[in-house]
């Protein structure tokens, strides 16, 4: 449905011309699938991707990895389906748990999701927003 406003100006006494107000529509919300070995880190946290009606992918990422992260290590987490890659390799920072440290996500225009990992720990949270593919 489309919603138009209009102004009025007292000093000339004048109605101005209707004008269409953007409305937006809320994106569907997808699992995000994990590969083996990992999990989501807990109740009440979840790994989703959804691109929103101007194309821009997010990706929202909350891990365990049931046998723990080693320092320095790259980890294939998830994969991406068509319709939300990117067209160039896309990365973000993100925390790691258990202990607390960095680490870094990419997505790859494969849908490859990676995690790096700057110290030992047990799970990683971060986010990941970029221009699909498609729409770029």
């Amino acid at each position: 449905q489309e919603v138009y406003y209009n102004t009025y100006n007292v000093g000339d006494k004048v109605w101005h011309r209707w004008a269409l107000i953007s409305t937006a529509t809320t994106p569907q919300v997808y699992d995000l699938p994990l590969a083996d070995g990992y999990e989501t880190y807990a109740s009440g946290y979840e790994n989703v991707y959804y691109k929103d009606q101007e194309g821009i992918v997010s990706v929202e990422i909350s891990i365990r990895k049931i046998d723990g992260f080693k320092t320095g290590s790259y980890s294939a987490i998830a994969q991406l389906p068509e319709g939300f890659r990117p067209a160039f390799m896309k990365h973000n920072m993100a925390y790691s748990y258990g202990p607390y440290g960095w680490s870094a996500i990419f997505v790859r225009p494969s849908g490859t999701i990676d995690v790096y990992i700057s110290n030992d720990c047990t799970s990683v949270f971060g986010e990941l927003h970029f221009i699909a593919k498609d729409q770029a």
